[in-house]
């Protein structure tokens, strides 16, 4: 293919598939969630927050899950 071609004619790739976008996303949110439970751990223990903590743990592994499966 010439370049003429190619610049007129872009075959775009994207990087990511929809489904890996929609747990890149997901996943966006839930680290602005754990920063914040993280933040709230360091003002009143983890022991006051250890069920949150579990909770937002278990997602990650879910999510991450499906990256190492794909």
């Amino acid at each position: 293919m010439s370049v003429s071609i190619s610049v007129r004619f872009p075959h775009i790739v994207p990087r990511l598939s929809e489904t890996e976008m929609t747990i890149a996303r997901k996943l966006s949110g839930m680290s602005n969630n754990f920063n914040q439970l993280l933040r709230l751990c360091h003002q009143r223990g983890l022991d006051a927050m250890s069920r949150e903590v579990e909770y937002y743990l278990g997602k990650f592994r879910e999510l991450f899950s499906k990256f190492n499966n794909d």
